[in-house]
Order: structure tokens, then C-alpha cells, then sequence
């Protein structure tokens, strides 16, 4: 798949489940970028992510989330 053809695809998902299309980037190979605001529903997220492992070939990882505050409010 190329990676209009990825680009494509993703805005599909993005659009499915309810988020702004800025929240997924694709990058070189099979790798994307999901970065979720923190007042993105939980919802939207989990069907971008069952969306993307239903995707031939892309992998799934995490990295931190260094975006969220140690704060107590």
C-alpha cells in the first residue's frame, strides 16, 4: 500500500470514528503517529486503534504520555 493510499485510508478512519484528522499522521513504511487529545472520548480512540490493527501491516506502539499533566485538580 502506498502511502497516499495509507493517507487515504486513515482519513477514512478518522472520519469513522469521530476525530479530527490531526490526530493521526502517517509516516515512513508502516508506521503512524496516533496522538490523542486528552479530551478526545474514549470511544473515538479505541475505534481509531481497532481500525489501524485492522490495517494490513501496520504496528502497533506506545510511547509515554509525556502530553499529561502530574497535576491533581
Amino acid at each position: 500500500m502506498s502511502r497516499a493510499e495509507r493517507q487515504q485510508a486513515v482519513e477514512r478512519m478518522t472520519s469513522k470514528c469521530r476525530l479530527p484528522a490531526d490526530r493521526i499522521t502517517v509516516l515512513e513504511g508502516n508506521q503512524a503517529r496516533v496522538r490523542p487529545d486528552a479530551n478526545d472520548s474514549y470511544e473515538s480512540v479505541d475505534c481509531l486503534l481497532t481500525e489501524l490493527k485492522s490495517m494490513h501491516g501496520v504496528e502497533l506502539g506506545f510511547v509515554g504520555n509525556e502530553a499529561y499533566s502530574n497535576e491533581v485538580n
